[in-house]
């Protein structure tokens, strides 16, 4: 009744809670707040209200608490394993019943007879062989039928049969009102029964050809259906009425009396006083008078789980405390708490089959692996409350979500999912050895179950990572698979660019290969900035001519133009390019490049001519893009790779000095424009990009500066 209330109570609590937070969506961080709440209540909800042990039960290790002594009478549960042993007992001496139809031997006999007569007299047999036939073989058979039914025909039941896969099985024949035991061995299966009378038939004399060809047209098999047809009802009922007196307990522990003392080994007895104490002691607090306290406590841990989150997004990663990725985490941490809860109290099987790496490479796939590992222990310690043998879950858990981590930067090769997956697998049967070693110092409590289990968790992983591409729908974001479907090169997009504007197509390939390898070394996602790269600049297809890239030697069409009319084509391409990805419905992500990569800076250029023409000028608003400041490492990583790219194009001297004095300079320039503040790029993630950049640079423009040195030398020769 309690239970029912509570649950009651906190409905209505949900209720109004959602009724509150949705009415006040105007304020973005108690929306925010909505999900993280609702997930408290869903989990609170399902946790089961029962107390918790005070200490770690391991069967092989030293007590080193205090000497344990019942508070109250405590009965003394049966392991699993007795229990089973019990349970099979009982089964090897169940029998099935069987209700026996008495009339049907005689309905039987008769229509054998009449058939047999019947034949007879179409035969054309000797009046000799009809008379032995009639008057000698007809009476023995109709005894061997009888004698046959009498003994039983059993109903071929498959439920039925289960019951008598014992040493010396047996049934109950039910005659009436009595029900009489017979051995199994002592009955007939039709096939059994057809056999036995064919056995008879063929002891009998025969006389010529035509009478043994007659002998084969009696077809016995219709005169032989079962007359012993099983009970499911009667044998159902009598099972059970047999399993429920099957006793869970065996003896008693005594208010008062010892259960083990500091320092004393547990072994199987004592162990077995332990994990019956425990389970009472735990059904007490859960169900006596402090059932009020239970429920505020698991409110209280559950929340500062839970709100664990939200802070840590909300102190060191704010820029991805949002919405959708609230609804995000707490859905995938409420479906795994479910269904980890369903599989530990239906005792359906292991929680080891239960993947809790998949939440880790989820989380990971679009969140970062620093969000992944932390939600993944969060999620590990939040269904350690109601996991058997918390500790030995935990560490498992903990070592498959850290290798899950590590391998997954890699996922979009096939190849990585899979060595991933043998890997977790074989962390799980690693630490489960290990743990068998350190408990018992041997192999002898080695379930192969476990192992098997271990296996299913890992074949989960690769089943349950394909509903990527549903989140990916239903949250819209973007994995590493579809980062790789989108830089592929014949996208149409992509080939429009290359059609109108070749140059500028190259211009996006060199920007790619930059930022990637600097993305790379300072921790950020080289797929993802490969792709913003190559879209970066697509607006410019509109107007590709305006842009240098792709003017012909001699023709400017700036030339005609004021510098306000030439500044708003330039920096009308991120416009542009901003509606060319939504026609062709590029994911978001990729769109914030677009819209970022220029940021608020200024049209370099043409604003120094507008200040040279107009020195007294003072509003300069025409020169400066309208876009947003990158917000995060691809994008700022971008930014600076599109203007290096750029400004390493347009200069006329290619020296390495050249080339580090170039890097430094755009590099200044930028950072004092102000627009990498709201990135979370650091000095020295900077120092790094720089030092990348000029190396690659170069490389590039000493090759060059060597192919051209050939080509001169053999003109010259």
């Amino acid at each position: 009744k309690k239970k029912q209330i509570s649950v009651h109570l906190i409905t209505k609590l949900c209720i109004f809670a959602a009724y509150y937070f949705m009415n006040q969506a105007m304020n973005q961080r108690i929306k925010i707040l909505f999900p993280f709440v609702a997930a408290i209540v869903a989990i609170v909800v399902l946790m089961p209200r029962e107390g918790k042990f005070k200490y770690e039960v391991r069967k092989g290790k030293e007590w080193k608490h205090r000497t344990l002594v019942a508070d109250f009478d405590v009965p003394l549960y049966k392991t699993n394993a007795e229990l089973t042993q019990e349970r099979q007992e009982i089964l090897n001496s169940f029998f099935p019943y069987y209700n026996n139809d008495t009339t049907l031997v005689h309905q039987q006999i008769e229509q054998f007879t009449d058939i047999f007569l019947s034949l007879l007299k179409q035969e054309k047999l000797g009046s000799a062989q009809k008379k032995y036939l009639q008057k000698t073989a007809l009476p023995i058979l109709q005894k061997e039928i009888a004698f046959v039914y009498s003994k039983g025909i059993r109903e071929n039941h498959q439920i039925a049969e289960s019951y008598l896969n014992v040493e010396q099985p047996a049934v109950y024949i039910i005659t009436g009102h009595f029900a009489q035991k017979k051995f199994v061995k002592e009955t007939f299966l039709p096939h059994e029964a057809l056999q036995y009378l064919q056995q008879n038939i063929d002891t009998l004399p025969r006389g010529t050809a035509t009478h043994a060809e007659w002998w084969s047209k009696i077809d016995l098999k219709q005169y032989l259906k079962p007359n012993l047809l099983y009970n499911n009802d009667l044998t159902q009922s009598a099972y059970e009425e047999k399993m429920n007196f099957l006793s869970l307990t065996n003896g008693m522990i005594n208010k008062g009396q010892k259960i083990i003392a500091n320092g004393e080994l547990i072994n199987d007895a004592s162990y077995k006083s332990l994990e019956s104490y425990r389970r009472e002691y735990e059904l007490r607090v859960g169900f006596a008078g402090n059932f009020w306290l239970l429920l505020i406590g698991q409110i209280l841990l559950v929340s500062l789980f839970v709100m664990a989150i939200y802070f840590y997004l909300f102190i060191f990663n704010p820029s991805q405390l949002t919405f959708k990725n609230a609804c995000f985490l707490m859905s995938l941490l409420i479906g795994f708490f479910v269904v980890s809860r369903w599989i530990v109290y239906s005792n359906l099987t292991s929680i080891y089959v239960v993947p809790l790496a998949v939440l880790a490479i989820f989380v990971f796939t679009f969140l970062g692996e620093r969000l992944a590992f932390f939600v993944q222990v969060i999620a590990i310690l939040l269904i350690a409350n109601i996991a058997p043998n918390a500790y030995e879950f935990i560490i498992l858990n903990l070592l498959a979500g850290a290798l899950a981590i590590c391998y997954a930067k890699k996922n979009y090769q096939r190849s990585s999912l899979y060595f991933s997956t043998v890997l977790i697998f074989a962390a799980y049967c690693i630490a489960y050895i290990a743990q068998l070693f350190i408990r018992d110092g041997n192999l002898s409590e080695l379930s192969l179950h476990n192992l098997f289990y271990f296996f299913l968790n890992a074949v989960l992983i690769i089943a349950t990572y394909q509903l990527v591409f549903i989140f990916e729908k239903i949250f819209g974001y973007v994995s590493n698979n579809t980062l790789m479907e989108i830089t592929d090169t014949n996208q149409p997009l992509l080939r429009l660019l290359a059609e109108k504007a070749p140059a500028t197509f190259q211009h996006s390939l060199q920007v790619a290969n930059l930022a990637e390898t600097a993305v790379t070394q300072i921790g950020g996602n080289p797929l993802l900035v490969r792709a913003g790269a190559l879209y970066h600049d697509i607006g410019k297809v509109e107007n590709a001519l305006y842009f240098i890239e792709n003017q012909s030697i001699g023709y400017n069409p700036h030339s005609n133009l004021e510098p306000e009319e030439s500044a708003k084509i330039i920096i009308q391409h991120v416009a542009d390019g901003t509606s060319l990805a939504k026609k062709y419905r590029l994911p978001k992500i990729i769109i914030d490049f677009i819209v970022t990569h220029h940021g608020k800076s200024r049209t370099r250029y043409f604003f120094k001519v507008y200040q040279e023409q107009h020195p007294d000028a003072i509003d300069f608003s025409a020169f400066f893009y309208n876009g947003s400041n990158p917000f995060t490492k691809e994008q700022a990583v971008l930014m600076l790779a599109d203007a290096v790219e750029a400004a390493s194009r347009s200069a006329t001297v290619h020296t390495n000095e050249a080339m580090n004095r170039l890097v430094d300079n755009v590099v200044a320039t930028i950072i004092a424009e102000k627009v990498l503040d709201e990135s979370p790029l650091t000095f020295n993630d900077i120092s790094t990009i720089k030092n990348i950049f000029k190396k690659k640079l170069q490389n590039v423009f000493h090759g060059r500066q060597g192919v051209q040195n050939v080509i001169q030398l053999r003109a010259f020769e």
